[in-house]
């Protein structure tokens, strides 16, 4: 039996944040691409184009409004919990 255990970044408060969350779109490398294009002077429309994504997200990014919480510690989760499979027969 394989174990599989992964490495997440949380928030103080437990939650995962960043690429750690189940449902990011794009990785840290990327969002982390689009601040160093932009400190450089790059516009949101260009980053946009560069990166294939939308220039509002992009804006998003560099101004803070997201992914902002900076990863506060490290949780280890194991292998995602499946749902016993209901039983076909009446009793």
């Amino acid at each position: 039996m394989t174990q599989h255990i992964r490495f997440v970044q949380s928030a103080l408060n437990g939650y995962p944040v960043g690429g750690g969350h189940h449902r990011t779109r794009f990785s840290d490398h990327v969002v982390a691409e689009a601040r160093a294009l932009r400190l450089q002077g790059w516009t949101c429309e260009s980053i946009g184009r560069h990166l294939e994504v939308n220039r509002s997200t992009v804006s998003n990014w560099v101004t803070g409004r997201r992914r902002t919480a900076q990863p506060i510690r490290v949780i280890v989760r194991g292998p995602p919990r499946r749902r016993p499979k209901p039983s076909r027969g009446g009793a």
